[in-house]
């Protein structure tokens, strides 16, 4: 069984969790932009493209989301998959998407003493506060 880390946990009783395609980012001309990812929600049915992550029909548990990314070979082109978390309006969470976070001088030792999720990119230049109390 997958279990969510400490202030995620919340998360785990809600059915919203969906698979995720990440590919390397590319910018205007197609061109890679070194350290960047987009992310692609897929339907575990219908892996030929990308869904709508707020299509209910592919929303599952963290366990079974997470098992698939980890089984799921990865295709031709892209980097990894991943699990994604679907917030919706009736959701009691909140998710702060900041980007170009050290602008914003945030320290995340004192979100995580309030109880909050912080999570970087891969570049580490984004960061997401998240409440999951």
């Amino acid at each position: 069984m997958y279990i969510l880390p400490g202030a995620l946990a919340p998360l785990a009783s809600y059915r919203q969790f969906i698979l995720v395609k990440f590919i390397p980012a590319v910018d205007a001309l197609g061109h890679l932009v070194a350290g960047k990812t987009t992310k692609y929600p897929m339907n575990p049915k219908d892996l030929s493209r990308p869904w709508d992550a707020h299509d209910p029909a592919i929303w599952m548990g963290v366990a079974e989301a997470a098992e698939l990314a980890a089984r799921l070979p990865v295709p031709p082109g892209a980097i990894s998959w991943g699990v994604g978390f679907v917030i919706t309006a009736e959701d009691p969470f909140i998710c702060l998407d900041l980007d170009g976070w050290s602008e914003h001088r945030l320290y995340l030792g004192e979100a995580q003493w309030y109880g909050l999720v912080a999570v970087a990119d891969e570049a580490g230049e984004r960061r997401r506060v998240a409440d999951c109390r």
